[in-house]
């Protein structure tokens, strides 16, 4: 299932922005919804009311909601990074294996897991973007 809230790092400052996104451009989003927010480039369009906030994004950084929260009902979005009761760390993906959301172990093995199996196990410490440092492999000497 497509997920149907996105986020995105704004390219104006930075920051989280978290809803619909859009890659069409000018005219073509147009002609498909005429009455809605006039969307260019890659944006995330947030819901702010009786008004729509447009926000540019990096297009690398758009990653879907999952559907899933944590222990501590945080969402978890594709490219989050996670950790259980152990303190091993894992990455949210999407799998074409299981066709379903699943955790890719970073114990120097790279399986993959799905991650309904385990709700209810881990909670979200960043993501890859703004805490790749996360993901680095200690080795022993």
């Amino acid at each position: 299932m497509k997920p149907s809230e996105f986020r995105g790092k704004r390219l104006d400052n930075g920051e989280w922005a978290f809803g619909t996104y859009t890659n069409a451009y000018g005219d073509w989003i147009n002609e498909f919804a005429p009455y809605g927010p006039k969307m260019y480039g890659n944006e995330i369009v947030e819901d702010a009311g009786e008004h729509y906030a447009e926000n540019e994004v990096d297009r690398e950084t758009v990653t879907g909601f999952t559907g899933i929260t944590d222990i501590n009902e945080n969402k978890l979005y594709d490219q989050d990074i996670c950790e259980d009761e152990n303190g091993n760390r894992f990455l949210v993906m999407w799998s074409m294996y299981f066709n379903a959301w699943c955790y890719i172990e970073y114990l120097g093995d790279l399986r993959e897991y799905p991650l309904y199996k385990f709700i209810g196990t881990y909670r979200k410490v960043g993501n890859k973007f703004d805490n790749p440092e996360l993901l680095e492999i200690e080795v022993a000497e």
